[in-house]
């Protein structure tokens, strides 16, 4: 009686919120082109990433660039954002923020980006702008009203249709709210079962009040021949596995096993020898899984045991009228773009063309431009207050600024308590509390202390700094094949190469643009007024080797976690990084040298800065000269954060993944890559 009290209550508040959006259409934003949902009405076990899989298929070979729009559920490391799990040249991000049916799309579909987000609507505008997708895909999408879709398609098991909603049952939402989708897609275990006596598509979809209704049929492969009647133990860790193992047994393969764990599930160690264990007393050759779980399988150590993936497909009937179907509503939502005409954001039964809303783009630019104008004015402001302080009183507000958010932005607090956990296992919790509180304190000074500097003149900058090693840059600069500096976001790191441009020469400095353009253009300014260029990563790396050919600097920070084709993993207090290569690649190729370069505070306003002794690159037998040139970039790196860890960025997630990838992403430079 409680378990079905509670569905009520669930099924009214869902149906309550899709009818709140069906009244208020506007509410839905819209994505500048057409939009297909994939989605059902169970929580889990329908077979919808096969089924998106599938679509984008059918939607390359008939010349569009579908792009996949996935929420990324179970991620370990989920993250704010738009992640990219995989774009046209290749795969980008690993397990641990991606999730493991995003990776296996992206792994299946070379050539459609895949990208991970909360906000399925900012993922469509960057698949829009940055890889010119023409069609997006929403996996997993019926109940995301928040964004508009042209084509809805609800995929339905009729075994479920006489099931109650979540906690009695497995319903997200009440069977009513399939009215609202524009075809059913009704699951069936064959061929032979495709009009068992739970229900033909025709009348599945006459039930649930959708006029058009097609087949889906999965399918596993059969046995490859090196395992026709062996025996196999069966893995799965889906929402139905014994379906899995159903299909498995009906296909030919010797299931002489079977083991199931919870949807998503992360493998332990515990469990690979349970699994082990069971295989060896069964006698079976090897392990069969779905290409789902072999996706979080790479994360284990398996060591001997031997894993057969095995891929789950569909196909839909019938397959030339679900075709024409698709792309002729395809079509008419393409003519709608072209002529300015949004899609409805929802279509229900009672919804005209009459009743689009106007698009709800506009209102978002100006909430965008309205909160960076604010951010703008509060950074002017400060600046203002900041010029006329004495720097005790800046010390003061910028430490007073880190403690507050020291306090508040528990998400950041807990992963840089995360990272000093790990980096300093040997040390005591209250020490690494005020590693983690001294990091907090000392970005609120870094920020007072640029706007302060922002405000000098150069003869003033120059008398709050002393430098140490600036024979080694002098030495550095007259070989002639310019000088690549590397730090991180340790200590006064922006402070340095606006001093180094007055007392030595001015340096160009790679960096990101900030999202808020007016922002940017500030700290353009505050970085370039001693002379300094910047070279933002969306340019050309032609501006970083003119600037070398011509003898210049180059500064590059080498601490940022990042997933294009130049990363490589390197250890960094003890645990895989995914750093960038640029640097080696760019001194093996030039010649240039590399100069790790450090700003340190000496109280009072004043700074050390620290020129070290430039990083021998590898001997030319190395076997793998990047990787080399690399380590020891991060290594100079690491010693500066152990000797004073309250001036690193520990709230940043420098470890993501553990390196899945490997570095075969890498070709940044191939010419210098080993033969």
């Amino acid at each position: 009686m409680i378990l079905t009290a509670a569905s009520s209550l669930y099924g009214a508040v869902a149906s309550w919120r899709r009818g709140w959006y069906a009244r208020q259409p506007g509410r839905a934003r819209t994505l500048r082109q057409p939009v297909v949902s994939v989605g059902n009405l169970t929580a889990g076990g329908s077979g919808k990433t096969p089924l998106v899989a599938h679509i984008a298929r059918l939607l390359l070979a008939h010349g569009e660039r579908p792009a996949i729009l996935t929420r990324g559920y179970a991620r370990r490391s989920p993250r704010d954002g738009v992640t990219v799990v995989s774009d046209r040249s290749g795969v980008r991000a690993g397990l641990d923020v991606a999730g493991d049916e995003p990776l296996m799309l992206a792994r299946a579909l070379p050539g459609v980006p895949v990208l991970v987000g909360a906000d399925r609507f900012f993922s469509g505008r960057l698949a829009e702008e940055q890889f010119e997708a023409t069609v997006h895909l929403l996996d997993d999408g019926f109940q995301h009203l928040a964004l508009a879709r042209d084509i809805d398609l609800l995929l339905v098991d009729a075994h479920d249709l006489g099931d109650h909603v979540i906690p009695a049952g497995r319903l997200r939402e009440p069977l009513a709210a399939a009215a609202a989708a524009d075809a059913v897609l009704v699951t069936a275990e064959s061929r032979s079962d495709e009009h068992a006596a739970t229900g033909t598509p025709a009348s599945v979809g006459l039930e649930l009040r959708v006029p058009v209704a097609f087949s889906v049929i999965r399918t596993v492969g059969p046995p490859p021949a090196d395992l026709r009647g062996v025996p196999v133990l069966a893995v799965a860790a889906v929402a139905r596995p014994e379906r899995l193992f159903a299909d498995l047994a009906a296909t030919g393969w010797s299931v002489a096993g079977a083991l199931a764990f919870r949807d998503h599930h992360a493998f332990s160690a515990r469990d690979l020898g349970r699994i082990a264990a069971q295989a060896r007393g069964l006698g079976a050759a090897s392990i069969v899984t779905t290409d789902k779980d072999a996706v979080r399988f790479e994360a284990c150590d398996v060591g001997s045991l031997a894993l057969r993936p095995v891929a789950l497909t569909v196909a839909i009937e019938p397959r030339a009228a679900f075709e024409e179907w698709l792309l002729e509503r395809l079509r008419a939502s393409h003519r709608s773009c072209r002529t300015g005409h949004a899609p409805a954001p929802r279509r229900t039964r009672s919804a005209t063309a009459a009743d689009r809303p106007a698009h709800p783009l506009p209102a978002v630019a100006r909430q965008t431009l309205i909160r960076h104008r604010l951010e703008y004015v509060a950074v002017r402001t400060v600046i203002g207050f900041v010029r006329v302080m004495p720097s005790r009183l800046v010390d003061a507000c910028g430490s007073l600024l880190g403690l507050v958010s020291y306090t508040l932005d528990r998400a950041h607090r807990r992963i840089a308590q995360r990272n000093v956990a790990a980096a300093f296992p040997a040390r005591s919790a209250a020490e690494r509390r005020q590693i983690v509180r001294g990091a907090f304190t000392h970005f609120g000074r870094l920020l007072f202390e640029l706007l302060k500097f922002s405000t000098l003149s150069p003869e003033a900058m120059l008398a709050r700094v002393e430098f140490e090693g600036e024979e080694r840059v002098r030495s550095a600069y007259a070989h002639g094949n310019g000088v690549l500096f590397v730090t991180g976001h340790f200590g006064f790191w922006e402070l340095q190469a606006m001093v180094h441009a007055i007392k030595l020469q001015p340096m160009a400095v790679m960096a990101r643009a900030l999202d808020n353009p007016a922002l940017n253009q500030l700290l353009e300014r505050i970085r370039t007024r001693t002379g300094n260029s910047v070279i933002y990563r969306q340019e050309t790396m032609r501006r970083v080797l003119r600037q070398l050919h011509a003898g210049g600097g180059v500064g590059i920070l080498i601490d940022q976690h990042i997933q294009s084709r130049d990363a490589i993993y390197v250890d960094f207090f003890n645990r895989p990084a995914a750093t960038t290569s640029a640097v080696a690649a760019l001194a093996l190729r030039t010649g240039a040298r590399v100069v790790p370069l450090f700003a340190l505070p000496l109280g009072g306003g004043r700074y050390r800065m620290v020129y070290e002794h430039p990083i021998e690159p590898p001997p030319r037998d190395s076997a793998d000269p990047i990787h080399e040139f690399t380590q020891r970039c991060t290594d100079v790196l690491e010693m500066y954060v152990r000797r004073h860890p309250e001036l690193w960025m520990w709230m940043h997630r420098r470890w993501r993944d553990n390196g899945s990838l490997g570095d075969a992403e890498r070709n940044l430079f191939p010419s210098v890559e080993p033969g």
